[in-house]
């Protein structure tokens, strides 16, 4: 072999591993460039896998059956309302008349409490400022209602929110949702006819009631005021179980809204009733802590 050979030996040599490298290197760069898409490509995959599994796992609609049991749970339920009301009515005849009595013992019932909602957020503005701090009325956490003049409310709280609820249950379980979903409204609408759900009621019998009163340019309030006596109607014994005296006020003194003169009247008084509501809960639920009875007997002369 001459030098010449061996010299066109290294040549042809050196350009294949030239173009090996530049191949690998073209490689290494396409699998770079590639790469990410490949990963945002697989993410998504992953993301549409998840919300078609999600969409899979609520899109459920209740069986015949289901659908059979909830109506005829509610319609049952609905049935008995009124003998419900009868019976509340009777227990309540002189509930007017009922105070908390100490010399009792304690009331064995348990009302909860509502958080503290408040309407104040530390600043006080014009109307012609534009803020964002409104105040949702939260729900009852029991059910309850106010008396004035020593009247009745038409029907029971809890009669009223079981009507509610019964209607409620029925609109949703023709709708969708989970397996899990369907089959808790199926025992929800048994439920509502059970002693988990037919417990007590609160009615406030209000000496004072003056509600909160924003004035007509929404800058300023009147502060809402409550006084009054608590009763507690035990559904399974049918009586008037417990009873609380009442006061209860707003609780704010400055309030940030949102709104111009022609809406700032709005949500001002807006906000003050979900707090004024709130505060009366609260009131009560504190408030009913004793056994009720009929008003203590003043004490005999010398006594």
């Amino acid at each position: 072999m001459t030098e010449i050979d061996d010299l066109e030996g290294r040549l042809a040599r050196g350009n294949k591993r030239r173009r090996r490298i530049l191949f690998l290197l073209g490689a290494a760069a396409v699998i770079g460039a590639v790469s990410p898409c490949a990963m945002v490509c697989w993410r998504i995959g992953g993301e549409v896998r998840t919300s078609r599994a999600r969409h899979e796992e609520y899109s459920h609609r209740a069986t015949a059956a289901e659908i059979a049991t909830v109506d005829q749970a509610t319609r049952a339920l609905e049935a008995r309302l009124g003998a419900r009301a009868a019976a509340w009515r009777a227990g309540m005849a002189a509930a007017a008349t009922m105070r908390p009595r100490p010399d009792f013992g304690l009331c064995p019932v348990r009302v909860p409490v509502r958080q503290p909602a408040s309407a104040q957020r530390g600043f006080s503005f014009n109307n012609l400022d534009e803020l964002s701090a409104i105040v949702f009325p939260g729900r009852q956490g029991f059910p309850h209602a106010v008396a004035h003049g020593g009247k009745l409310p038409d029907e029971p709280p809890r009669v009223r929110l079981a009507r509610e609820r019964a209607a409620e249950l029925r609109e949703s379980i023709r709708g969708t949702g989970s397996r899990a979903d369907l089959a808790g409204r199926v025992r929800s609408a048994q439920a509502l006819a059970g002693p988990g759900f037919w417990t007590f009621d609160v009615v406030l019998f209000a000496d004072e009631w003056h509600i909160p009163l924003a004035d007509t340019t929404g800058t300023s309030f009147r502060a809402g005021a409550a006084r009054g006596t608590a009763v507690l109607f035990d559904y399974p014994t049918g009586t008037v179980l417990c009873a609380g005296d009442v006061t209860a006020t707003t609780t704010s003194d400055r309030v940030e809204y949102r709104g111009q003169i022609t809406t700032g009247y709005t949500t001002l008084q807006s906000m003050l009733d979900a707090e004024f509501d709130a505060e009366v809960e609260r009131a009560i639920a504190t408030a009913v802590e004793f056994r009720a009875g009929p008003p203590k007997p003043p004490p005999a002369p010398g006594e």
